[in-house]
């Protein structure tokens, strides 16, 4: 067969997508009243789960809260990062909760839930974590 001479070119497209993203929560509130105004905020559905607990101590225990999205494949969870005088994440000691988002995640989604939650009055502050340094609390919590 004989090559035309012409070069195809295949641009190749990186997803900006991916499985989970961190958010830090600070407030004085009570777990349950966070999980109240994210769901109405969020329009989801955290109900009280199985807590979670570092299998280095299995005396300490961290609460959560867990919902799935009646829309898309998004899960989320509400996760204390004190319990006592134990913190989950030591990189971040000053957060009183992670909230983790989890499944088919864009740029724009992230953004988008940043900036729901700081609509929340009951929250003092809200960050986007690295997810970098959150990996032994992101296995932690979906083992627990």
């Amino acid at each position: 067969m004989k090559s035309s001479g012409k070069k195809s070119f295949h641009k190749l497209v990186i997803d900006d997508e991916f499985d989970h993203q961190f958010f830090g929560l600070v407030s004085h509130e009570p777990d349950y009243k966070i999980s109240l105004v994210l769901n109405k905020t969020l329009n989801i559905n955290l109900s009280n789960n199985e807590a979670v607990s570092p299998h280095t101590n299995n005396e300490v225990i961290f609460s959560r809260f867990t919902a799935r999205s009646k829309y898309n494949d998004l899960s989320y969870q509400l996760v204390s990062n004190k319990c006592n005088s134990a913190i989950l994440s030591k990189n971040f000691p000053a957060l009183d909760y992670l909230f983790v988002v989890s499944g088919s995640l864009s740029n724009d989604i992230v953004k988008e839930t940043q900036k729901k939650i700081r609509e929340i009055k009951e929250l003092t502050a809200v960050f986007i974590l690295d997810n970098e340094k959150l990996t032994d609390e992101y296995i932690i919590i979906q083992n627990s």
